[in-house]
């Protein structure tokens, strides 16, 4: 179940039902829901990288490594998998609306 905690009714009812969880010894998994990227901004941001692309003479394949390339913190991710150090590129999906504003200004 989402909760919305900055109503304070759903706040409240948050913490009763973790306090039941926790009185019971569950398994839980918390995660926080961050605000995705909007389709009005993916669809600029590709507009932007194919109108760039057709400029300069780039594919929208190179444009968009070129794009993510001078956004690259926000896209390169270092993760741990098995033990090992593996560079995970993320796509415009997982953004959300404050990353993706970022890197369209950026571009």
């Amino acid at each position: 179940m989402l909760y919305d905690l900055s109503n304070p009714l759903q706040a409240e009812q948050f913490k009763s039902r973790s306090a039941l969880l926790v009185k019971n010894g569950k398994i839980v998994e918390l995660t926080e829901k961050k605000p995705k990227r909007s389709l009005n901004q993916n669809s600029y941001l590709w507009l932007l990288i194919g109108y760039w692309a057709t400029q300069t003479g780039y594919t929208n394949d190179e444009a968009e490594s070129i794009y993510k390339e001078i956004n690259k913190d926000i896209y390169f991710v270092d993760k741990e998998i098995a033990g090992e150090k593996v560079r995970y590129i993320r796509h415009t999906y997982e953004l959300d609306t404050r990353e993706m504003s970022l890197s369209i200004e950026r571009w």
